[in-house]
């Protein structure tokens, strides 16, 4: 019989062989905890739906979706959350894998109705799992991992109070970590469990979305997302917190503002043009983004190749 405690649910977006590997991996745990599935499909094909129906042949809780006209990022996480009915629903990125026996644990934990979140860690430093008693302070540290499709496992109470479209309308590309941020601010008793042994991990075969567009998305809309909330996070605060996606994911570090320039998200107007915003997100100096932002492209390709050379060396002798 169908769970009525947790669902996963995954939007999805011309991903249809990732979705299927992901899903292969997963069915084990599936059928050991008949979990049901919802797939969200903004495509603009007809690959995802048949994949579905075959997968339905061996699992019967597969729920498929095709939206069309579709629905966009923002809109779809919504309408991606609101779609199950069970008590705790679980957010999932299509090029995410879950590791074998996790479905297990956040079944169990979903099944005392004692928190609001479930935390899901993939690469996040801190393994070590706990109850969290006191949702702000640990947002202060790990928002900006929180903004992963797939760290959160949301009680439906969450959902019925703060999963609204005036969310994804208001906070461009980060509408999960707001509706965390919105119930929070509103609900100070929030209390979550951080699953802080990873248990995700992306697959090899993806290819981000954000890739040209990382100004846009980790230094305009991360920052109007967390000065969102003045009233929960103050100005220090905020900062701190706004700061911290760049320190923990080298999202402005030189390698990747090498690829920036490469891929054609960045160059000289443009780093003028955010001045402002790169200075209050980025650790990498302002004047050394600025002078990536003017490199030649040839130049550009070999200080790339340079820098992978020296990683490599570095893993082969570790």
């Amino acid at each position: 019989m169908k769970s009525n405690v947790l669902a996963i649910a995954i939007p999805t977006y011309n991903r249809p062989e990732i979705l299927e590997e992901n899903l292969r991996q997963l069915l084990p745990d599936l059928l050991a905890t008949n979990v049901p599935v919802y797939i969200s499909d903004d495509s603009t094909n007809e690959s995802t739906g048949q994949i579905i129906e075959e997968l339905s042949k061996e699992y019967p809780y597969f729920y498929y979706t095709r939206n069309q006209p579709g629905l966009g990022h923002d809109y779809n996480c919504i309408s991606t959350l609101l779609t199950p009915s069970e008590n705790y629903v679980w957010y999932l990125g299509d090029s995410l894998q879950v590791a074998e026996g996790y479905l297990q644990k956040a079944l169990m934990l979903a099944e005392t109705g004692s928190y609001d979140f479930i935390l899901v860690n993939a690469h996040c430093g801190d393994a070590a799992e706990r109850s969290i008693e006191e949702m702000h302070d640990f947002l202060l540290d790990h928002a900006w991992y929180l903004t992963m499709t797939g760290a959160t496992i949301y009680s439906r109470r969450v959902i019925d109070i703060a999963c609204n479209k005036d969310l994804a309308a208001r906070f461009r590309n980060f509408p999960q970590l707001a509706i965390i941020l919105d119930y929070c601010r509103n609900h100070p008793a929030a209390r979550a469990y951080w699953m802080g042994s990873p248990g995700l991990r992306t697959s090899s075969k993806k290819s981000s979305y954000w890739s040209t567009k990382a100004i846009n998305v980790f230094a305009l809309d991360w920052i109007n997302l967390i000065d969102g909330f003045p009233d929960y996070l103050s100005r220090n605060e905020r900062d701190s917190v706004i700061k911290s996606h760049s320190r923990n994911t080298y999202t402005f570090k030189i390698g990747h503002l090498l690829r920036l320039r490469m891929n054609g998200g960045l160059d000289f107007q443009r780093a003028r043009q955010f001045a402002a915003q790169l200075r209050r997100t980025s650790y990498t100096p302002y004047w050394l983004l600025t002078m990536v932002a003017t490199l030649p492209l040839p130049l550009c390709t070999v200080i790339i190749k340079l820098l992978d050379f020296r990683q490599a060396s570095r893993s082969r002798s570790s």
